[in-house]
């Protein structure tokens, strides 16, 4: 009964500056505005973030054509003050980094985002609005939400349903696949050589972005994620269940076809899991 509890408080917390999304896409365009609307509103409101940057590494000569493919979408999505770094400029912005060349997004920086939450929040109260907890949506009618408690008037729905948003949607031929991402925590005196965000060049056969060093507000440097399927939407540890999440994860044809395609990187993602240090060795 408090909020920003799954998906808004359990993230990275990095304020993406746009580099990743193909050039025109809704994604691209909304990335790019968010990040200086993002900014404008942590300026505005004093709520403590870091501007710290983020660097994406190529490590190898196979990865430059991907690293170049990656910084010609920067540029044409209007990422801010983005720019390609030769391996000395990269030594002298992260001295523990090692790399061939890199994407430099120094727009790019970390917040909490449950401080976010908990202003606009703040916000919608002093408004007059009521922010209701402890309430599960399972549909909507005429005049509001629908709850098992009865429906709650609106004007507007907005609606921003993290990984129930299927289920509020009602749509049945696309379904939430939930995936759980692990994180290590360096120790502090390694956590201090890591100035800003560090990124590999991502795989394109994979939809993540790769086991990346993403440092905390609280001064801390996460280092993953390594990506787990999870068998409940909101389970947050390794034996978290939920039985209706279960049921219909694996009564969905689109788990397999997945699986399918991407069998290897499960396989090694599960034994990752249960070796917790294989995702330090990733990075």
């Amino acid at each position: 009964k408090q909020l920003g509890l799954h998906q808004t408080g359990r993230n990275s917390g990095v304020i993406h500056a746009g580099v990743y999304y193909p050039p025109g896409s809704l994604r691209a365009k909304l990335c790019v505005r968010g990040c200086d609307m993002v900014y404008d509103y942590l300026q505005e409101r004093g709520i403590a973030h870091r501007q710290c940057g983020k660097v994406i590494v190529a490590r190898e000569e196979g990865e430059l054509e991907r690293l170049n493919e990656l910084f010609s979408r920067a540029v044409a999505n209007g990422v801010r003050d983005v720019r390609m770094i030769e391996r000395e400029e990269l030594r002298e912005l992260e001295p523990a980094c090692e790399g061939l060349r890199a994407i430099h997004s120094p727009y790019t920086g970390i917040v909490n985002f449950r401080e976010v939450t908990e202003s606009m929040a703040g916000e919608f109260r002093r408004m007059g609005g009521d922010v209701v907890l402890g309430r599960e949506a399972v549909g909507f009618g005429k005049g509001g939400v629908l709850t098992k408690e009865g429906t709650i008037q609106t004007g507007h729905v907005i609606v921003c349903g993290g990984s129930q948003a299927d289920r509020l949607a009602g749509v049945r031929d696309l379904r939430i696949v939930p995936v759980r991402g692990e994180y290590l925590k360096l120790s502090p005196e390694k956590a201090k050589r890591i100035r800003g965000n560090i990124y590999p060049v991502p795989d394109p056969k994979l939809p993540f972005l790769g086991a990346h060093f993403t440092p905390r507000m609280d001064g801390s440097v996460w280092v993953g994620p390594n990506a787990v399927l999870s068998l409940s939407r909101e389970g947050d540890t390794l034996g978290s269940f939920d039985v209706r999440d279960a049921r219909e994860l694996f009564s969905y044809p689109g788990l397999y076809r997945l699986g399918v395609k991407h069998w290897r990187f499960a396989l090694s993602s599960i034994l990752r899991s249960l070796n917790l240090l294989q995702p330090v060795d990733m990075a």
